[in-house]
């Protein structure tokens, strides 16, 4: 190449580096919508030794390295690597246009995140520095920037210990705070009925003794906590000095969390009674989750990479749901309807995981994270699956109050205390825990039991169907 041709070709990159002229297709932003997906606007570089700085990107075999993202291709997301990329993101505005808007980055999992605007100097923050570091105070990473008629370009730098994705939206300030006092109005209303069913079973649990209500409980604390960390509030409200514990918080409630599903699973099914086999791997599914759990604690002391772990966590959640899936199915062909309930609030929840995974694993395209559709997927399935699951088990507990105080009804009343009118509630209990599975009597899908003998019994096992869990 001759000097002048290289020449050009240095202006040329400079030009683009830092006002964005020469950009086939910047981006531009009008009065509406107020909400802007900036995924086809976007250009990406690899960079696999992480020593590239703003300056290197001037040089012609650097730039001419930028590939632009297709819109069609959903997110940019790059799934679990070690390289960094760089993101180049040329806008300019309408006339009309406001000259201020605000750029987040929806996903709270980047640990390292350096921001270029032109003529300004560079910010460094990410989820591994403290919270001040972010230009915004939020659990996202919110950006400032001023946009004139001319094209400026924008460029971002991102690491990230877990799955590289990076979604880009542009907002309006006013639009920007509106979404934000929605969303978190959502979310506590979501985390608030998970907290109510949470101690609603932990109270079934402290008054009839079933361990099921303490798997439950337990189960639902920990996938709450998941999700809480997982959309950036557990660093704001309850860990905010602990960078490195944020970073792994969300895969590490969620690991415990499906070690009590698990749990809540087998007892529920009886799967150590009636599909040994079933039973085997679905312990060998719990104790690879709690592996990944005590590997996460490890890594918090030790520092140590741990995405190869990680990926192996998500196929394990994969297997565990296709054979809890396998053992609900069974169990509802014998005509047991709780099972059946049982079988649509953990495919809805299944569901979300497996799509989620296959995300993070860029094998399906990823749509942002804010849109409405999928930013809330995971937790609406997970509400759903939540309120459902439990009604599921309590429903024969609330028949069998009926029908013993149905047949109580008829019978003299020895104690005067049990007709009193302020000791409704201890009947209702008494009846209760009458009614407690106990570990000496016989498998049984729903029948009724009254003191020591389960009246109308069928084993679960048996081909016939079982009409007293209906």
């Amino acid at each position: 190449m001759s000097w002048p041709r290289l020449l050009a070709c240095v202006c040329r990159c400079w030009l683009v580096l830092v006002f964005g002229i020469g950009h086939a297709s910047a981006f531009e932003l009008g009065v509406q919508p107020a909400r802007v997906d900036l995924a086809g606007a976007v250009d990406y570089l690899e960079d696999p030794t992480r020593q590239l700085q703003l300056q290197d990107l001037v040089r012609p075999a650097v730039a001419a390295r930028f590939q632009p993202w297709r819109a069609a291709q959903g997110t940019p997301s790059f799934g679990y690597t070690a390289s960094a990329y760089w993101l180049r993101l040329c806008l300019s505005r309408t006339p009309a246009a406001p000259a201020d808007w605000l750029l987040e980055l929806p996903y709270p999992l980047l640990s390292d995140l350096e921001f270029h605007a032109p003529g300004q100097p560079v910010v460094r923050t990410g989820a591994m520095l403290p919270l001040d570091s972010r230009p915004v105070p939020d659990r996202y990473f919110v950006f400032p920037i001023t946009l004139e008629s001319k094209p400026s370009c924008f460029h971002l730098r991102a690491v990230s210990q877990e799955s590289l994705v990076l979604p880009l939206l542009a907002w309006q300030p006013a639009a920007y705070k509106h979404s934000q006092q929605r969303e978190l109005l959502l979310h506590g209303l979501y985390h608030g009925g998970l907290l109510a069913l949470l101690l609603y079973n932990l109270l079934l649990f402290l008054s009839l003794r079933d361990r099921r209500f303490l798997l439950y409980s337990l189960y639902a604390a920990t996938f709450s906590l998941g999700i809480f960390a997982g959309n950036g509030f557990g660093r704001v409200f309850l860990w905010p000095d602990s960078p490195r514990f944020d970073i792994q918080a969300q895969a590490l409630f969620l690991s415990l969390a499906a070690v009590f599903s698990v749990g809540f699973a087998c007892d529920f099914l009886q799967t150590r009674l009636q599909f040994p086999r079933l039973h085997g791997w679905l312990s060998a599914s719990a104790l690879g989750f709690a592996a990944v759990l005590l590997a996460l604690l490890a890594q918090l002391a030790l520092d140590f990479e741990i995405s190869g772990l990680l990926q192996l966590n998500m196929f394990n959640a994969i297997l565990m749901g296709v054979l809890v899936s396998v053992a609900s199915a069974l169990v509802w062909r014998r005509r047991v309807r709780s099972a059946g309930i049982f079988l649509l609030a953990w495919g809805s929840l299944w569901l979300g995981a497996v799509v989620a995974t296959l995300q993070l694993l860029v094998w399906i395209p990823a749509n942002s994270s804010r849109c409405c559709c999928c930013r809330w997927r995971w937790p609406t399935r997970s509400g759903v699956s939540a309120s459902v699951r439990s009604p599921s088990r309590r429903r024969r507990w609330s028949r069998g109050v009926r029908r013993m105080n149905s047949t109580y009804s008829s019978r003299p009343v020895a104690s005067s205390r049990a007709t009193s009118p302020n000791s409704w509630l201890a009947s209702v209990m008494n009846c209760a825990r009458r009614l407690a599975p106990s570990s000496a009597m016989p498998a049984c899908c729903g029948a009724v039991r009254t003191g020591s003998r389960c009246t109308r019994v069928q084993p679960i096992s048996s081909a016939a169907a079982c009409a007293c869990s209906e």
